[in-house]
């Protein structure tokens, strides 16, 4: 079961003129069509109760009539036909949208954990330069202030400061000893 056998020429066409105006997928196209007694009337096929299963038929389609369709003639008949509607036919315009491709959208969790990021440089240079051994651990999500307990353990003095948000589970604490 081709697409020569489902659809006529001006179906395929059809076909694809629905492809770029709902400007799906060849899977979702294929889905439309079946349920959609307009697509089918429009592309000159009834289906009835059958349904097209390969929807990979439009992938076949289009190839078939890049092959065969001989664009520049086509263009030129198209144009002729819409020659009385348009106007100011002596200016081209063109469309230079532009598309980010590495978009990111800044999230309340993005910025925070960009602010951890910094927090924890400056921490690391900060102690370099106080000539502190090191930070021993520093488990950051979402802090708002507390006061700053000094703990003692073992050989060293910690400096820990941490929240529980209300109604979230993440905590701040960050330790830096000082031997």
């Amino acid at each position: 079961m081709g697409p020569d056998r489902i659809f006529a020429p001006q179906g395929m066409l059809a076909l694809m003129f629905l492809k770029s105006y709902v400007g799906c997928s060849d899977r979702k196209l294929i889905s439309h069509l079946n349920g959609n007694i307009d697509f089918q009337m429009f592309c000159g096929i009834f289906l009835g109760p059958e349904r097209i299963s390969n929807y990979k038929i439009v992938s076949e389609i289009r190839c078939g009539l890049a092959r065969s369709l001989d664009i520049k003639s086509l263009q030129q008949v198209l144009a002729e036909s819409w020659k009385p509607y348009l106007t100011d036919t002596n200016i081209m315009m063109e469309d230079a949208t532009c598309y980010e491709t590495s978009m990111r959208y800044p999230t309340d969790v993005k910025l925070l954990w960009e602010c951890t990021e910094w927090v924890y440089k400056q921490l690391k240079l900060v102690c370099k330069y106080l000539k502190i051994s090191g930070i021993n651990t520093i488990i950051i999500a979402i802090s708002v202030g507390r006061p700053i307990k000094k703990l003692t353990r073992g050989s060293g003095v910690f400096y820990t400061c941490w929240r529980r948000l209300p109604g979230n589970s993440l905590i701040f604490r960050s330790s830096i000893s000082q031997d």
